[in-house]
């Protein structure tokens, strides 16, 4: 049996967690100090020296005649095969960033992937089976899109926003990726997950990163990935609802059920695939009932419509949103205990604008930037500096921010429109 040297074992272990490991984590800080020798270097540059190394290294053993995997142990067959992977996944970056941004503009249609052949070829000669090539397909794209949502959707460089990627990427992967790529990266589809957080910090942003960076599988015959992910996130804004048109919305309805039941209706868990998310927005405004059946049909996966007999069942994931902790609404009888426990695997709190701004002064002016670019489709330093100093003689430091980025969105258009903007309590009369 061929062994790697300790040298190539240590080198491929360390390009495996650059790669792999969660981006915001000290593992892949520590892994990228250790590429570089304590050096820190832009991640374009680190990439591209990784990979030409690591282009190396694959070469020199495949012209010794040592690129037969099955000949390594288990450990060594792991790094070779994930440096084989690292190299995929940084050669056709630019052409799963195109396919992200083709997709945004396709809508709902599937976006044949170009590269596709090329990627899989790859990997099937380094002696990966058609199956596997296709899933690390998939997980690439997967990789590429979370890091386009947890970068380009979320603004900020504070420690509380780097905590929340690094929360939210291990959402979407893990905290483990060898643990997801074997086990998880299907069953993870059933996890449920609560985003906390004061009302305007961006509960649903963060949330529908964590959506639209879902795994989506890879189909040979068509040479696209078997959904758009642009179509995965369907929002039920609980407070439009109330009672049985609430329950109609959620689990839909037979003829006759209620008096304005005029026909059967679908609701949106029978409209759900395996890949899209239901988020609820603001869980505590769920009455009792529909939580009871809310908490059935996340532990058994099935639903029956009002006024039906049949059962049908739930393929998609829920998501959900609240104010206060999950405990905080168990505490104050505004959700069922045995919801709790199907609901609130995994809590996600998004932080105060005021949080952000104490941590680090300069997302102040992010923040504004990112607000005029979504407004007005241009990066413009002369507008930031309109916004600033309308902002100037109102907003003193320390302000509270009780809007959060709701409240930032408006004072921004405010300045822009009026120039100026006067702070004024919403309890003011």
């Amino acid at each position: 049996m061929k062994s790697l040297t300790a040298t190539e074992r240590n080198f491929l272990g360390t390009i495996q967690k650059i790669a792999f490991s969660n981006p915001y984590g000290e593992e892949c800080r520590q892994a990228c100090l250790d590429f570089s020798n304590n050096k820190i270097a832009a991640p374009p540059d680190l990439l591209e020296s990784a990979s030409r190394q690591v282009d190396q290294l694959l070469g020199r053993l495949k012209n010794e005649n040592n690129m037969d995997l099955a000949q390594y142990s288990e450990e060594d067959r792991w790094l070779l095969h994930h440096g084989v992977l690292f190299l995929c996944l940084n050669r056709f970056k630019s052409g799963f960033e195109k396919l992200i941004t083709e997709q945004f503009r396709q809508g709902s249609l599937n976006v044949p992937v170009p590269f596709a052949a090329d990627a899989l070829g790859m990997m099937t000669r380094a002696g990966m089976s058609s199956e596997i090539a296709q899933r690390h397909l998939a997980f690439f794209y997967q990789i590429h899109r979370a890091h386009y949502f947890l970068n380009r959707t979320l603004i900020g460089e504070s420690s509380s926003m780097m905590k929340l990627r690094h929360d939210l990427w291990n959402t979407i992967f893990t905290y483990d990726f060898k643990l997801y790529e074997q086990f998880l990266w299907e069953s993870i589809r059933s996890v449920s997950t609560v985003f906390t957080g004061e009302s305007g910090v961006g509960k649903a942003t963060a949330a529908r990163a964590v959506v639209c960076s879902g795994f989506v599988p890879f189909e040979d015959k068509t040479m696209t990935f078997v959904e758009p992910f642009t179509d995965f996130f369907k929002v039920v804004n609980l407070a439009q609802h109330s009672g049985v048109r609430l329950e109609s919305e959620l689990f839909g309805h037979q003829k006759g059920a209620y008096s304005e039941a005029v026909e059967n209706y679908q609701g949106v868990l029978s409209r759900c695939s395996s890949y899209d998310v239901i988020y609820l927005d603001e869980i505590s405004k769920m009455p009792d009932p529909v939580q009871a059946k809310l908490s059935s049909v996340l532990q058994f996966r099935n639903f029956t419509p009002v006024g039906g007999h049949s059962s049908q069942s739930f393929a998609g994931r829920i998501m959900a949103s609240s104010r206060v902790s999950s405990k905080e609404l168990v505490e104050a009888g505004q959700l069922r205990e045995d919801l709790y426990y199907q609901l609130c695997v995994n809590e996600i709190h998004i932080p105060p604008l005021r949080q952000r701004f104490k941590e680090l002064p300069d997302e102040f002016e992010m923040m504004i930037r990112h607000v005029i670019r979504q407004f007005t489709g241009q990066d413009s330093d002369n507008l930031v500096g309109r916004v600033i100093e309308g902002l100037h003689d109102h907003v003193r430091p320390g302000y509270h921010w009780p809007g959060n980025i709701s409240e930032l969105e408006q004072i921004v258009k405010k300045i822009l429109l009026v120039r100026n903007y006067e702070s004024r309590p919403l309890n003011e009369n």
